[in-house]
């Protein structure tokens, strides 16, 4: 099955039970990779782990499990493409329209490159993923900036994230980790202010008094998370990508993480719980071959 990405790429999904003619060597004919693990939430792996994982190690694991089932199993890749999404469908857990209204949908788009288009892309990826057609919230966390650089850079990402509301993708937009001269700033220039601003405990045991007055004052609701700043490293992503391919001569770097959850109104039971990572070949390595 194949589809038309905005950028003009051919993606190729690629499903576990089909035939592979090429081997393993798959991830080194291509430029750019899209892993969605399908739903997480019942897999005995996982649940056999440590409850209390870091989120940055649920993900690692979820996508290695991926990566190393769909190596195994061989899946049909078609030729000149420059990309490939590899998706477990056997674990797609897809919400239909008699049951969307008693599911909210959180998603949450961990940036890892300061390219606003990922934006976009990660919803339609998660979108498309739950079949879908809107998500009840989206969270923004953006990589590790500066604060003169983020003055700089925060209006164009929250302008976007104007637009998914905008255009009916979306619910609520919200943020994350801005401490009060960041979320300041990105007030200052925004024409939806966020509903909410996860802040991250896990380093300290309160939340920053100033912020909590200001967040008060602009009525942003303050909510607590343990993600990683970085979820999906590149010296990870390297890791990964040579466990499963040891002979693999490419060096990734990750574009964006989605992490999406469809929880059951009232009575808090997840129904789905999966992560969507994007990444690609590094540029300077893509430059010179």
């Amino acid at each position: 099955m194949s589809t038309v990405m905005a950028n003009g790429n051919r993606e190729v999904f690629v499903r576990s039970g089909q035939k592979n003619d090429q081997g393993n060597d798959v991830i080194d004919n291509v430029s750019r990779v899209t892993i969605s693990t399908g739903n997480i939430a019942n897999w005995n792996s996982l649940k056999s782990r440590k409850v209390t994982q870091s989120p940055s190690k649920e993900l690692y694991h979820s996508l290695l499990k991926t990566l190393t089932d769909w190596s195994n199993k061989d899946a049909h890749v078609l030729n000149n493409k420059e990309t490939v999404a590899i998706r477990r469908a056997s674990e797609q857990e897809r919400i239909d329209d008699t049951e969307r209204g008693l599911v909210k949908v959180a998603v949450k788009i961990f940036l890892h490159k300061l390219n606003v288009d990922y934006i976009r892309e990660a919803i339609d990826c998660a979108l498309a993923e739950l079949n879908i057609a809107f998500v009840d919230t989206v969270y923004l966390a953006l990589p590790p900036i500066e604060e003169e650089k983020f003055i700089e850079v925060v209006p164009k990402f929250w302008k976007e994230m104007e637009r998914l509301h905008e255009d009916g993708l979306t619910y609520q937009i919200s943020t994350c980790d801005l401490d009060k001269p960041k979320l300041q700033a990105l007030i200052h220039h925004a024409k939806t202010t966020p509903e909410v601003n996860q802040v991250n405990l896990t380093s300290c045991c309160h939340m920053p008094e100033e912020l909590v007055a200001y967040a008060k004052q602009v009525k942003v609701l303050l909510h607590t998370h343990g993600d990683q700043p970085i979820m999906l490293p590149n010296e990870s992503l390297t890791e990964l990508t040579k466990g499963v391919y040891p002979s693999c001569n490419q060096t990734w770097n990750t574009n964006w993480v989605v992490r999406y959850a469809a929880v059951v109104k009232c009575r808090g039971v997840i129904k789905s719980k999966g992560y969507i990572a994007s990444f690609e070949v590094d540029d300077n390595e893509a430059g010179s071959s």
